[in-house]
């Protein structure tokens, strides 16, 4: 394996990142806080213990799968990579980081969307999305 082999991996790596954030970013804010999942999202923001809701309907399951086929047929010239990582990055990133950030209160980012009447901070962990659509919020 040479230098251009582990460059071109850590590339790609860095862009699907980059995507896999930005979909984070567009399903808590207009999947979850729209029309679509709303009023299931609204118990989560009440009780921030449950769980993020959004795999656990039907519907959400079907947006999930939904999603990941389109990452694997956006980026299908990198045969299974993207579909892998998009999927390792929803478990991951979204799924477990948000229950242990609700949790354990560890993520002052994503707890200042719960504590100031969700105007921003949709990401959990890394606000990539925050920061290019201009909704991220210091204060707490």
């Amino acid at each position: 394996m040479n230098i251009f082999t582990v460059s071109y991996f850590f590339l790609h790596c860095l862009i699907l990142f980059v995507y896999s954030n930005l979909m984070e970013y567009a399903i808590h804010r207009w999947a979850e806080h729209g029309p679509l999942w709303e009023s299931n999202h609204k118990r989560h923001h009440d009780d921030p213990e449950t769980p993020t809701l959004f795999i656990h309907s039907g519907l959400g399951i079907a947006g999930v799968i939904a999603l990941i086929g389109l990452s694997g047929l956006l980026f299908s010239f990198w045969g299974w990579m993207p579909t892998v990582f998009f999927l390792f990055y929803y478990v991951v990133f979204i799924e477990v980081a948000h229950h242990v950030s609700h949790r354990f209160h560890i993520s002052k980012h994503h707890m200042t969307h719960h504590a100031d009447l969700e105007d921003g901070n949709y990401n959990v962990w890394i606000p990539i999305g925050d920061i290019l659509f201009g909704t991220k919020i210091e204060k707490l």
